[in-house]
C-alpha cells in the first residue's frame, strides 16, 4: 500500500462522507485511493493531485461569495466591530490591523460558502492559517502560534476519531472543520484557545436550540461560521474571559 493510500484510508476511517469538501456530483467509485474512498472527492491528496479539476471546484465555490448580501453585512459589521476596539488604532503595528480586515473578510467568505453549499473552500482556510502566522511571526509569536495550530487541531481530530471510534456513530464533524479550526488557532495563540473553545460550545448550544425549536431534522449543518465567529470573538474579546475567570 503507498503512502497515499494509507493517508486517504485514514482520513475516510476518521471522518468517511464528512471528509474534507465533499463534493456531491464528482460520483463514481475512486481507485485513486487504492480502492477505499468511495469518492474521489473524500481524499485530500487525490483532489490536490487532480489539479485543474481541484481549482476549478474551489473558483465555483467563490465566485458566488460577492453576490452574496450576507457577505457584504456581516463584513461590514464585522470591521466595524473591530473599528470599535481600536483593533486599527495601534500605531506601533498598523500592519496588525490590515491583516485582521482581510481575515475578518476571508472568514465571512468562508462562513457564506459553508452556509451555502455546506463546504469549506480549502484555499481560504489556508489563506486564514498562513495569514495567521505571517501576523504572528511580526508579532514575535511564531511559536505560539504553531503550538496553537497542533494543539487545536490535533485536539479536535483525536476527539472526533475518539468518538467515532468508541461510540461506533457516523462522524458529524468535517475534517474541514478541522483544518479551519488549525487555521484559526494562530491568530488567538494558546492564551486565546480556551476563550475560543468556550464560544464555540456556547455558540453551537445556541445552534441546536434553535433546531431543535424550528423542528430541523437533519443532522449536519455548516459549523464553518460557529468557529469562525467564535474565533473572531476570541481574537477581540478573549482577554476579557481570562480577567472573568481570575477575577
Amino acid at each position: 500500500m503507498t503512502c497515499r493510500s494509507v493517508v486517504c484510508r485514514s482520513i475516510q476511517l476518521s471522518y468517511g462522507r464528512a471528509g474534507v469538501g465533499y463534493r456531491a456530483g464528482w460520483g463514481g467509485k475512486s481507485t485513486l485511493c487504492g480502492g477505499y474512498s468511495r469518492n474521489a472527492s473524500q481524499c485530500v491528496l487525490v483532489r490536490l493531485c487532480l489539479g485543474m479539476e481541484f481549482w476549478r471546484d474551489e473558483f465555483r465555490l467563490l465566485r458566488r461569495v460577492p453576490r452574496n448580501p450576507l457577505f457584504w453585512l456581516w463584513g461590514t459589521a464585522a470591521l466595524m466591530w473591530a473599528a470599535a476596539f481600536g483593533v486599527f488604532d495601534n500605531e506601533t503595528n498598523i500592519l496588525h490591523g490590515y491583516f485582521v480586515a482581510v481575515m475578518a473578510l476571508l472568514l465571512v467568505a468562508v462562513s457564506v460558502v459553508d452556509l451555502e453549499k455546506r463546504l469549506l473552500p480549502l484555499v481560504l482556510v489556508a489563506l486564514i492559517g498562513a495569514m495567521g502566522l505571517i501576523d504572528k511571526y511580526f508579532l514575535g509569536g511564531l511559536v505560539d502560534g504553531v503550538a496553537a495550530a497542533a494543539v487545536a487541531g490535533g485536539g479536535l481530530w483525536g476527539i472526533g476519531h475518539g468518538v467515532k471510534t468508541y461510540m461506533k456513530t457516523k462522524a458529524s464533524l468535517g475534517f474541514g472543520d478541522v483544518l479551519l479550526l488549525a487555521a484559526l488557532a494562530p491568530w488567538v495563540g494558546l492564551a486565546g484557545l480556551a476563550p475560543m473553545l468556550f464560544c464555540v460550545a456556547v455558540l453551537g448550544i445556541i445552534v441546536l436550540i434553535y433546531r431543535r425549536i424550528m423542528g430541523v431534522r437533519q443532522r449536519m449543518f455548516a459549523f464553518g461560521p460557529v468557529l469562525a465567529l467564535a474565533a473572531w470573538v476570541a481574537l477581540l474579546h478573549g482577554d476579557m474571559y481570562w480577567r472573568i475567570i481570575l477575577g
